[in-house]
């Protein structure tokens, strides 16, 4: 049960391990197939904000809330316009 905060500590984008988010993903997803007390846990979580990450900027792309806030997505930084 300790694991599951280790593992969402991993689901920074980072330049020399792109992937992580998505074997963290997977690994969480591991971690809570057919296991109640996992899945409560993660359940009982609150998402406390978005953070800025430079990484994400120099990849061209940036979070995206819904109005509601419940949904976020990674889309494209605008692009700007040249005189």
């Amino acid at each position: 049960m300790e694991a599951v905060p280790l593992l969402l500590d991993c689901c920074n984008i980072d330049a020399r391990n792109p992937l992580i988010m998505q074997w963290t993903i997977l690994a969480l997803r591991n971690l809570c197939e057919d296991n109640p007390a996992n899945q409560e846990i993660i359940r009982n979580y609150t998402r406390v904000g978005v953070v800025e990450n430079s990484v994400l900027q120099e990849m061209g792309v940036t979070l995206h809330e819904d109005e509601e806030g419940r949904k976020m997505g990674i889309v494209p930084l605008p692009r700007e316009e040249k005189s």
